[in-house]
């Protein structure tokens, strides 16, 4: 196992650090997710760099004027989604393959294994919930079948090279997908190929939300954190609805992109 070297003066070269830890506890808020997110912001814009080590816990808090408990909880939510790794009689650092976000374009209609694959990444889920349910008016609405219908539904969370991005709940109407055949690890959007229901266009609705207790336990974040709550009506060459999933993203993880400009002059 290769261990990280810790930097050589590593107080002098964090000065930058401090400076805008300070400036982001000045302003109003809990003070350890005032932090959290300062740290985090510090990681993406290199002021902490891959493999560098931060300043002890008891220095910080000195340096900072907070307990070494709020040091700790803001260490937390980075610990637990790759950002920052600790070893002991070593200390905390930011690993050199730490998760990055990842960037969706809303150009392309495609399935999240697909997206993850095009990357140059590895998909995965863990399922949740599989199974024939009888649908809520939301699903009522967007498949066009009525309540006492039966339709598939998935409840999942997906990962790229294991790290969780998203927590994903999706219904077909059972024509489409049935749910009692199709096995845990197998792409939906693979089975939708192979029946001929492959979806050709889409409606679909972002909106920024802060997770719930349950959410947060399925997406490995703090309750409170910020998530992408995405709703999205999926339609075959014939115009039927085949899909419909609500899916919530990291806030920290993932980022969705569209394209805009003068089509007259394209």
């Amino acid at each position: 196992m290769v261990v990280p070297v810790v930097n050589v003066g590593t107080e002098i070269a964090q000065s930058d650090l401090i400076v805008h830890l300070r400036s982001a506890l000045a302003r109003p808020g809990v003070r350890y997710e005032l932090l959290a997110e300062a740290l985090r912001q510090a990681i993406d814009h290199d002021i902490l760099t891959s493999g560098e080590f931060l300043l002890a816990e008891r220095e910080l808090s000195d340096r900072l004027g907070v307990s070494r408990v709020t040091i700790r909880r803001a260490f937390k939510p980075l610990l637990d989604d790759g950002q920052l790794i600790q070893k002991r009689g070593l200390g905390t650092y930011v690993p050199r393959n730490r998760p990055q976000s990842l960037e969706k374009s809303l150009k392309f209609l495609n399935g999240f294994s697909e997206d993850i694959r095009n990357r140059g990444m590895e998909p995965s889920s863990q399922l949740v919930f599989k199974g024939l349910v009888a649908p809520i008016s939301e699903v009522c609405e967007a498949l066009g079948v009525e309540p006492h219908t039966r339709v598939s539904c998935f409840r999942r969370i997906r990962f790229a090279d294991g790290s969780i991005m998203a927590y994903e709940l999706a219904y077909f109407p059972l024509e489409a997908i049935d749910a009692e055949a199709v096995g845990e690890d197998e792409s939906l959007y693979a089975r939708l190929d192979a029946s001929g229901f492959r979806p050709v266009k889409a409606r679909q609705s972002i909106k920024a939300t802060n997770c719930d207790k349950e959410l947060a336990g399925y997406l490995g974040v703090e309750t409170g954190s910020a998530i992408l709550d995405m709703e999205r009506t999926s339609y075959d060459r014939d115009g039927k609805p085949i899909e419909f999933t609500h899916s919530y993203y990291r806030g920290d993880r993932y980022v969705y992109s569209t394209e805009v400009g003068d089509e007259t002059k394209i």
